[in-house]
């Protein structure tokens, strides 16, 4: 029968070495998300045919437009923007 400080031993070293690989693979899958965070870009660019600076600014001022259209859509719009049926607010159109 194995003692409990065998037993422990045992499964600080399998600790270690499950650590270890984690860290391994943490640092591969940073390494891939990297990879995918620059095809992005790259795939960007082709689609929008700008480069460096010039897709940078372009997507900044997109992301600025967005955010002002955010802002100033009328209360009415926004309701029906999240509206999801004609009926969500309990009003059917065909009744009385």
């Amino acid at each position: 029968m194995i003692s409990t400080a065998e037993k422990l031993s045992r499964l600080e070293t399998k600790i270690k070495k499950q650590k270890a690989a984690i860290a391994e693979e943490t640092k591969k899958l940073n390494a891939d998300l990297a990879e995918y965070d620059k095809l992005c870009l790259l795939a960007l660019a082709d689609k929008f045919k700008l480069k460096g600076k010039d897709l940078f600014t372009a997507i900044e001022r997109e992301h600025e437009q967005l955010e002002k259209l955010k802002k100033n859509v009328p209360e009415s719009d926004a309701e029906t923007l999240r509206q999801t049926s004609l009926f969500d607010d309990d009003a059917n159109p065909f009744e009385g």
